[in-house]
């Protein structure tokens, strides 16, 4: 049995809805790969002590 045929001003709610749902997700994994990024950029600063010289502007040679 098919589905009830949705009119067309509820259709638009529907759509509506679900581009702001996908928008929100869209911005949450934004966010998370951002964060895992910069966690991934400190644990490199932590391994090599070579690059908190260059951050902080030093000469490291």
């Amino acid at each position: 049995m098919g589905r009830k045929k949705i009119s067309g001003s509820h259709r638009k709610v529907d759509q509506a809805s679900h581009h702001k749902r996908r928008k929100k997700e869209r911005a949450n994994r934004e966010i998370k790969e951002r964060i895992q990024r910069e966690f991934e950029f400190a644990e490199r600063i932590q391994k090599e002590p070579g690059l908190t010289d260059l951050l902080k502007g030093g000469d490291s040679k």
